[in-house]
């Protein structure tokens, strides 16, 4: 593929700032315009975290063991390398429990398709933002118990995300999506990916955000920082 072209910095944008820890590259507007700096390997993962975030957080939330316990995480996949673009392209794989329970995760088609499907003994439900499917749909009039968990109040009033941010803020309430269950959310796409890139199985332990005796899988948690920028 030919390099993509450089281009001068626009008055008043500071490039430098912009990229931050990540690596220094000649400018060109791609790699801060959606959505090329999606695919840009320095700035992001991929939609394998990027779009796959908001269904591993339904997932999490619906089933919590998903990030609470140890799992095996087998993932194959593709990468785009086309100029300035470089990161996953397609993926999919599953993570598996001792439980015996099994989460499939894949780029749309191959073969999932978009969102969150809850597999269970009686039936399945399946989520996707605005649409709510079960079979049978028997399901979908099942009461509740004194001690189910129940779905967050905001969530059930379609409240905007912005407005309840700042409702919580003024209340101290905990959000609907805190952070930690953002960091969990991305952190499953992450080690799928991970799993991608070395073309093998890993044991995955959430309490410690490390993988299980796999030094080489646990090199790639992190990448290098551009100096000055540390941590």
């Amino acid at each position: 593929m030919n390099p993509p072209t450089e281009e001068p910095i626009p008055d008043g944008f500071d490039f430098e700032r912009y990229v931050g820890p990540a690596k220094m590259r000649p400018y060109n507007r791609g790699l801060h315009t959606q959505p090329d700096w999606y695919l840009i390997r320095d700035y992001s993962v991929g939609f394998i975290v990027n779009w796959g975030v908001h269904h591993l957080d339904i997932a999490n939330w619906g089933v919590p063991e998903i990030t609470s316990g140890q799992c095996e995480v087998e993932f194959s996949g593709s990468y785009r390398d086309d100029g300035l673009t470089y990161n996953i392209n397609d993926w999919r794989g599953e993570f598996r429990y001792p439980s015996g329970l099994k989460m499939v995760f894949s780029d749309v088609g191959n073969p999932c398709a978009k969102g969150t499907k809850f597999i269970g003994d009686e039936g399945w439900v399946y989520i996707d933002r605005h649409m709510f499917r079960a079979e049978p749909m028997s399901l979908l009039k099942t009461k509740l118990k004194p001690e189910d968990r129940r779905l967050y109040p905001a969530a059930r009033k379609g409240a905007s995300h912005y407005r309840h941010f700042i409702d919580c803020v003024l209340s101290r309430e905990e959000p609907i999506a805190p952070v930690e269950a953002g960091a969990q959310a991305s952190y499953l796409g992450m080690v799928a990916e991970i799993s991608i890139r070395l073309g093998r199985t890993l044991r995955w332990d959430p309490t410690a955000e490390r993988f299980i005796d796999d030094a080489q899988a646990n090199g790639l948690l992190s990448a290098p920082m551009r100096s000055p920028c540390h941590l």
